[in-house]
């Protein structure tokens, strides 16, 4: 007689089995190669012949720097990569397979240099990066004087396709031309572990000349729940652009999770939209979408020049185009502005959130349409001030309408004024306010 117990018993243990074998599939790639209960094992390499010899299942660290001397590079999957402060130079890389970049998928990659690389696309490739496609964590990764040219349309990221956490990295002096929508670190944020927030920190774009389609200058598209972008900076940029513009994000996602934006830096730099009908351009944020949970702190937007198309009706703000969610502590000084015939305003020129504790210091409008000195009419602001070298102030409030420049000087009454927390800001008696990690 069959033993019902030990068949139920039986069929158990098999979906247990099939259970962990289905899950393991789906997250070999990450849980799998970089389990922090598990000590990697790294092979090192010092060497071109040992660089090419890379194998997916392990991890490597290199010992020296490794000059590929022009050589085509065809993009390689291994664990886990640690350069160990070195760099990997001179190497040209043109289509290969769905990805165009150095490492296609790894569990992490740090403490490494890419340098005088040339990315070159002729054929069709939907998603490209210049140091990994797919990563769980990237920190302490550089791209320095390389260049890239697309003739096909192309996502294109400086450091990462897509990352969850991404720290201390940079990219410089880069050259990016053709028809690509770009982003200075990171595409898209992805989450790998449930309640997770998706952190870029400490990441910096600087002195580079890009001409594309769409840009976010730290990262192009928010893609999973609760993102984080910290003390980030781009600066001494020329940007020439057909789409939308975000010199810290693009867009962000509605449907997925709140969003901060804090101590963020951007200065220096150039952008022109060269869109005929309409684009949105913007210091942090260009646009969020309708009820996103978005918050932008403690940002400083300085020094920019913000210039549309002669024929277009664009948005220009110096902080946010649209914004749906709160602006706190953030300050525009000495920007340009010209929309042409469209909209700009120092901070934001569409809203339904609330912008507190801000301020607009002798920002030049040269617009033909609507300049607001500080946000469009029908947006809430508290204790919001302004001063601009040319512009008319009839939109604000009597009491709120100018404060003099010895005000900006003077920390005490910068700071009774606004509320900045002296931990983040540095205030110096006869100076504008700086963020003290960028001072």
């Amino acid at each position: 007689m069959v033993d019902k117990r030990k068949i139920i018993g039986l069929l158990v243990l098999m979906f247990a089995i099939l259970s962990v074998a289905t899950n393991l599939t789906a997250c070999e790639l990450f849980n799998n190669k970089n389990d922090s209960n598990k000590k990697i094992t790294w092979n090192e390499i010092s060497s071109l012949t040992e660089l090419l010899a890379m194998k997916s299942e392990n991890s490597y660290k290199l010992t020296a720097d490794i000059n590929l001397g022009g050589r085509e590079w065809t993009p390689l999957e291994v664990a886990n990569f640690d350069g160990d402060g070195h760099t990997i130079s001179n190497g040209y890389v043109g289509r290969s397979g769905e990805m165009v970049t150095f490492l296609s998928e790894v569990a992490s990659v740090k403490n490494l240099t890419i340098s005088d690389f040339e990315y070159f696309l002729t054929e069709s490739c939907s998603k490209g990066s210049l140091v990994v496609g797919k990563a769980e964590q990237v920190s302490n990764v550089h791209v320095k004087n390389c260049k890239f040219k697309s003739y096909m349309h192309i996502s294109l990221a400086g450091i990462t396709y897509q990352a969850e956490d991404v720290t201390d990295c940079s990219v410089e002096d880069l050259d990016v031309s053709g028809n690509v929508d770009f982003a200075g670190i990171v595409f898209e944020n992805i989450i790998y572990e449930v309640h997770a927030v998706s952190e870029i920190i400490n990441c910096t774009l600087n002195n580079c000349v890009i001409n594309c389609d769409g840009l976010g200058g730290i990262v192009y598209v928010q893609t999973s729940s609760d993102l984080k972008i910290s003390n980030c900076a781009i600066s001494e940029c020329e940007i020439e652009a057909s789409g939308n513009v975000g010199l810290v994000l693009l867009s962000s996602n509605s449907n997925l999770g709140g969003m901060t934006v804090e101590q963020c830096f951007v200065s220096n730099n150039n952008v022109f939209s060269t869109n005929s009908e309409k684009a949105f351009i913007a210091g942090v944020v260009a646009k969020e979408s309708r009820d996103s949970n978005v918050e932008i702190n403690d940002c400083l937007v300085q020094g920019n020049t913000f210039k549309c198309n002669q024929k277009a009706e664009s948005n220009i703000a110096g902080v946010c185009t649209q914004n749906i969610g709160r602006i706190r502590n953030c300050l525009v000084i000495n920007n340009n502005f010209d929309a042409v015939k469209g909209i700009s305003a120092t901070l934001c020129t569409q809203s339904s959130g609330a912008i507190l504790f801000c301020g607009a210091y002798e920002n030049v409008n040269q617009s033909e349409g609507e300049f607001y000195p500080l946000s469009a009419p029908q947006i809430v602001m508290i204790n919001c001030f302004v001063t601009n070298a040319d512009s008319s102030l009839d939109t604000l409030a009597e009491e709120d309408q100018r404060l003099q420049k010895d005000v900006w000087l003077d920390p005490d009454n910068i700071r009774s004024k606004l509320t900045l927390n002296t931990d983040v800001w540095q205030l110096v008696n006869g100076q504008l306010p700086k963020l003290k990690n960028f001072a």
